[in-house]
């Protein structure tokens, strides 16, 4: 069982040239946000991004859930060859995971392309459903996976590591045009900004909570992260 005690912190890896990367989980239908819970949330969205290139960002996997309600679609981040990181809503009442890495398509033809099962999900014990605070979880993987070009684990940030103002890389597979619904096929990245907590607060109020941030990018999109700071 993975150990939570351990200092992870949240989903952006250690300065990369001009840019520090953020892999944000890609919600069931909401992408990038709070929660369809409130009024300011925003709907599952990518816009003005980038078709990603094979092996661009071979940690971002995605996952297939099925609940006792149906099936939905979440994505999640590549830890080590047993583990991914994720949101905890994404595994809330979830019955089974199936993991595709390898791929920047959704669909079956690319070579590259791993699925594999699962056999352990943990949401973090502090999880809040309604405010989404600690919203973080953990999947294990059925058998260790092997690592290629087209599947890598993600860096993680140091502990204490300041983000504001910083340049970060939205990944996913949301909605890439106000005309077009659903998911996209082609896994697509947006530059945005990281902003602070409280210029944030100004649009989403209390729903930013201190372990979440914000970004803001194309289309004065405003993006309040379910992404762990520091749970402790």
């Amino acid at each position: 069982m993975f150990d939570f005690n351990i200092p992870l912190v949240g989903l952006r890896v250690k300065p990369s040239k001009m840019s520090t990367f953020i892999t944000i989980f890609s919600l069931c239908v909401t992408l990038f946000v709070v929660s369809t819970h409130s009024a300011h949330a925003i709907g599952s969205r990518i816009i003005g991004g980038q078709v990603a290139r094979a092996a661009e960002f071979p940690w971002q996997v995605a996952i297939y859930v099925d609940t006792v309600d149906g099936k939905f679609f979440c994505g999640g981040s590549l830890l080590n060859r047993e583990w991914i990181l994720t949101a905890a809503h994404c595994l809330y009442n979830g019955r089974l995971y199936t993991i595709q890495l390898g791929s920047t398509t959704l669909q079956s033809g690319d070579a590259n392309r791993v699925v594999v099962a699962t056999s352990t999900a943990v949401i973090f014990p502090n999880f809040d459903p309604e405010t989404l605070e600690h919203d973080i979880g953990l999947i294990k993987l059925h058998m260790e996976i092997t690592l290629t070009d087209y599947i890598q684990p993600i860096t993680l940030a140091e502990v204490g590591d300041t983000v504001e103002g910083m340049p970060a890389i939205a990944v996913g597979w949301g909605q890439i045009s106000d005309s077009l619904s659903g998911l996209a096929n082609d896994l697509h990245y947006v530059t945005v900004v990281v902003i602070s907590n409280a210029e944030c607060r100004l649009t989403y109020g209390d729903q930013v909570k201190s372990t979440m941030f914000c970004t803001v990018g194309n289309y004065n999109e405003e993006f309040a992260l379910v992404i762990l700071e520091d749970p402790w």
